[in-house]
């Protein structure tokens, strides 16, 4: 399994919210940097609470495979506290600030490796049941990629887990995963040609070899609602073998577990053919909501209900060079199951929604500018003062 972006491009955003003491809440959002543990390890992250007061619901954001960091996670945050949720993001053990050994996912160390993180998962939730901010019977996971082992794992051994929501997450073994990718060529090592998704995902249930780690009794063991989001082209994972486990658990002992596939998606839930995103952090935020929607706190900035809103990549910045001028930024939008591309420039105090030339909207804000940083603040018909701050680091998922 690959390391895991959901926007994989050379120039992106980073978000940073107002600091201030202790993240108690507030007019604005709020974040500041924090450390856990789990036994000797220290975990080093960024809390992130939302405008207004809480106690709020939470979610610990778990990494896919690779060296993650919270800055990678960001506009997760970005998005969930938008809508009401707090949310902990962490450097990945021994990654960034984090102490502790970093470790690839294998079938050989597959459990003791999964097991570690599951622990830090959990610290994580732990750290969030001690904040006064926090709803403490309202915390749960949000992962991608790998966290599919990962987050069940934690979940099975804790009762202070509420919900799991996974991006492209196997539902499989460690081993038919690994085979599986190989097969389809999405690791090297065993591609094989003239077969389809599907047949590699046969084949991936009807392996012989070395299995590793499976999530199916942690599956098995929980009673707590989750979501799965699948892209029909994934070639990381076999969906199909996913959805028939999934099923299964369904089936026989009723699990309230429920899933979306996008056609023609990849593991980045992109389509194969256009490369435009697929609404999953909607369908996430919807599926939370009729879950736990009661007790979700309202007073969360909004975004304005027209039909211009819309929920938006950033994915390309193009600076200007004028002074107060961040430039163009190439904005790609929800509008229904995929996604149109607006220009955006942003010039004095007014950012120029276009699209195919012809200006769509403008939006005021309050920009204040120092060496390397552009710190914008949206204010009026966005939303009530959400700050973001660029450094064409980091992709964020933003609202307008």
């Amino acid at each position: 399994m690959r390391g895991f972006r959901l926007l994989a491009i050379g120039l992106s955003i980073a978000v940073t919210l107002s600091l201030l003491a202790g993240c108690t809440g507030g007019s604005r959002p709020q974040t500041g940097r924090v450390t856990f543990q789990n036994g000797e390890i220290t975990l080093a992250g960024n809390l992130w609470i939302p405008a207004g007061e809480g106690p709020f619901p939470a979610i610990v954001l778990i990494h896919g495979a690779g060296k993650i960091t919270s800055q990678d996670y960001t506009y997760l945050s970005f998005f969930f506290i938008h809508h009401g949720f707090a949310t902990l993001t962490y450097d990945k053990r021994g990654v960034g600030e984090s102490t502790g050994t970093y470790k690839m996912v294998d079938v050989k160390n597959g459990e003791s490796v999964l097991d570690e993180l599951a622990g830090d998962a959990l610290a994580g939730v732990k750290f969030l049941k001690n904040h006064d901010q926090i709803d403490p019977n309202r915390i749960g996971f949000f992962g991608v990629s790998q966290a599919g082992w990962i987050a069940p794992l934690a979940a099975s051994k804790s009762p202070d887990v509420a919900f799991i929501v996974l991006y492209s997450g196997p539902v499989c073994t460690v081993g038919q995963e690994i085979y599986y990718s190989r097969t389809t060529g999405d690791d090297p090592g065993g591609e094989v040609e003239g077969i389809s998704l599907e047949q590699a995902s046969d084949r991936a249930r009807d392996y012989a070899g070395p299995h590793g780690f499976d999530p199916l009794p942690s599956l098995k063991a929980i009673d707590i609602p989750g979501f799965w989001m699948f892209g029909s082209q994934d070639r990381s994972i076999p969906v199909p073998l996913s959805i028939e486990n999934l099923d299964s658990l369904f089936a026989q002992q009723g699990k309230d577990f429920s899933y979306i596939i996008y056609p023609n998606a990849d593991h980045n839930l992109r389509d194969v053919n256009t490369e435009q995103f697929f609404p999953a952090m909607n369908d996430a935020l919807n599926w939370l909501v009729e879950k736990f929607g009661d007790l979700i706190n309202q007073s969360a900035p909004k975004a304005i209900e027209t039909e211009a809103d819309f929920t938006g990549f950033i994915t390309e910045i193009h600076p200007i060079g004028e002074k107060g001028t961040l430039g163009q930024i190439l904005v790609e939008s929800y509008t229904d199951k995929l996604v149109d591309k607006y220009m955006v420039t942003i010039k004095d105090e007014t950012m120029i929604f276009k699209q195919n030339g012809e200006e769509r909207r403008q939006v005021a804000f309050d920009m204040l500018e120092t060496t390397q940083q552009v710190q914008i603040w949206f204010s009026g018909p966005v939303m009530e003062s959400f700050p973001m701050q660029a450094t064409a680091q980091q992709v964020v998922i933003i609202e307008y």
